[in-house]
């Protein structure tokens, strides 16, 4: 009887250290996925005016129900000058230097945060720029 228990208990073990693997190895295969996507795509760099309208950090939770993992977004809110507003996550450094109503050239490439006012940046290449409202 005592036998039957334990086989049943490891295979209950085995079984949810499958699931386990399973969730860690899929999850793998979407981030393996998202960088290859982004590797082929090369975003045109944009520079526009704006100001910075409002920050805020939000606590993340990711990863799976068996393994959560969770960090701070931090965002930083710009508006135009054709009115239009547009969040973009940074870094903490780069939310910690950035005051709200600062304004300035902002550089982005798609949804991601490139520069404001030359001060985090390299030096971007003119041939692949777009300008904004200059």
């Amino acid at each position: 009887m005592i036998w039957i228990v334990l086989i049943i208990a490891v295979g209950i073990f085995l079984l949810i250290l499958w699931m386990i693997v399973q969730d860690m190895l899929s999850s793998k295969e979407i981030e393996v996925k998202e960088e290859e996507k982004t590797s082929n795509e090369e975003s045109p760099i944009e520079k526009k005016n704006a100001i910075v309208v409002d920050k805020t950090m939000e606590d993340v939770i990711i990863g799976s129900y068996h393994i959560p993992e969770r960090y701070l977004d931090y965002k930083i809110l710009f508006q135009f000058d054709d009115g239009e507003q547009k969040w973009f996550s940074v870094t903490e450094d780069i939310y910690d230097d950035i005051s709200v109503n600062e304004y300035g050239e902002l550089i982005t490439a798609e949804d991601d945060f490139l520069d404001f006012n030359n001060r985090y940046g390299e030096e971007i290449s003119s041939e692949n720029k777009t300008t904004g409202f200059d």
